[in-house]
């Protein structure tokens, strides 16, 4: 006779719960959040601005045993979590400073098969029964967390999809389909098993071997992860997605790709399929303003108009649209001016600079908005050529105005700017000036 496993209902008074939650799929997240400490706010900022935006962007309702609309007080908390696990369709858990209400809670999620993603600070030391199993590691800088965004999104799609699967074939999920990648997956998941085997199989013979053991676990971690890529292959996204917009279209409200306060309107700069986003900038000039307000030598590292982008004017984006914004890490290269004296100029353009809103660079004017030089009569120390177009004109109003580029002009106080008729002016206006026309561009995520 089959061996049964009893809860003990001292600690699990009610089990009556759904195995899935039929309104929308939940995704549970189990981490450590006490309340003081600089390690705890980054922990936090780690849930807050990553677990959560791109469990929501998977469709996941993402709660945590702090959320009081599903946590109340009254009933013992444990109750409460092992109800969240039961009803979750996946688990995240962060197993930064090896929280030990994290090892019980992942514990009890392994104990009935729930999906479970660990997520782990990188340098952090995994508690030895469970360093076989595949974590992401992550580090707390800008490109850390663009990684850990990106893992975890393949990692939930894949869930989803093995999920989505078992629903439909309740019988056997790697046996329902005919595809190549059903095939690689039932291959896999025999090696996998003959690989823990082995492994068991050495931690009896070798107890205390642990190179032999860790040599081991990096293979079945590796494998883990061909795994996630075969879940990936085995039919589309189950997110339908939009037509991608194509270059010099115009995005108004009510366009499925228009992003921000409903009365700007975006021109579509360039497209990346492959990276799934798109370069928009403002059709005509949204505001007047200084480049940087007190004047004197700056870059756009230091501008005010930096600030104003990236602060007030950010804020008036809705919170869904901001999580649309991809940041970018924008270059700032000098500004080279050949002079019709036969000369060069060059000034600083300063530091690299990671920006949500910007405005285009020189370079990127001319790539974007395809100029011709054009020759003029100059004076001393101006160029000899100016790029220009067409496309580059923009209204303030019903006018024409010119507007700012974020590279430096001819002398360190000035930046380059686009003149009314399209033409790139090289040298520059002092950045003081208020009445600089502001056309804010961003990259979107599609």
């Amino acid at each position: 006779m089959a061996e049964k496993i009893i809860c003990n209902p001292e600690v699990f008074s009610s089990r009556a719960y759904p195995a899935k939650n039929k309104a929308k799929r939940v995704c549970f997240v189990i981490m450590p959040f006490s309340s003081e400490g600089d390690e705890n706010r980054r922990i936090q900022d780690v849930y807050n601005h990553h677990i959560v935006k791109i469990a929501e962007q998977c469709g996941l309702e993402c709660i945590r045993a702090d959320n009081k609309r599903y946590f109340r007080s009254g009933r013992p908390i444990i109750e409460q979590i092992w109800q969240a696990i039961c009803t979750a369709d996946i688990i995240i858990g962060d197993f930064t400073t090896a929280n030990p209400n994290v090892t019980y809670e992942a514990g009890l999620a392994h104990s009935i098969g729930k999906p479970l993603i660990g997520i782990v600070q990188q340098g952090e030391k995994i508690p030895f029964d469970y360093q076989h199993l595949r974590h992401i590691p992550y580090t707390t800088t800008h490109e850390g967390y663009a990684k850990l965004d990106s893992d975890l999104e393949i990692e939930i799609i894949g869930y989803m999809k093995e999920l989505e699967h078992q629903e439909q074939y309740p019988q056997k999920y790697v046996e329902a389909t005919d595809t190549a990648a059903a095939e690689k997956l039932r291959l896999a998941l025999q090696k996998q098993d003959a690989l823990q085997n082995e492994k068991d199989a050495l931690i009896k013979e070798n107890d205390g071997h642990l190179e032999q053991i860790a040599g081991l676990s990096a293979q079945i971690a590796g494998l883990e992860k061909k795994l996630a890529a075969s879940r990936l292959q085995m039919e589309p996204s189950p997110h339908t997605k939009k037509p991608p917009p194509k270059r010099s279209d115009i995005l108004k409200k009510g366009n499925p790709h228009h992003i921000g306060p409903d009365a700007l309107e975006w021109l579509v700069l360039d497209v990346d399929e492959k990276e799934n986003k798109a370069l928009l900038i403002t059709k005509d000039i949204v505001k007047e303003m200084p480049y940087h307000a007190s004047g004197g030598d700056i870059t756009w590292e230091h501008c005010s108009l930096r600030k104003y982008l990236n602060g007030e004017f950010y804020e008036e984006f809705s919170e869904d649209d901001r999580k649309r914004i991809k940041p970018t890490q924008n270059q700032n290269p000098h500004t080279r001016i050949d002079t019709a004296e036969g000369f060069t100029i060059y000034t600083r353009g300063g530091n690299p600079t990671p920006d949500s809103i910007f405005l285009l660079s020189i370079e990127e004017a001319k790539q974007h908005f395809h100029t011709t030089e054009r020759e003029i009569v100059i004076l001393w120390t101006m160029p000899k050529t100016y790029p220009q177009s067409d496309e580059l004109i923009a209204k303030y109003g019903k006018k024409p105005a010119w507007w700012w580029l974020r590279s430096s002009g001819n002398i360190q106080d000035k930046a380059a700017n686009v003149f009314d008729d399209g033409s790139i002016n090289l040298a520059g206006a002092w950045v003081g000036n208020d009445d600089g026309g502001v056309r804010p561009a961003l990259w979107v995520r599609l």
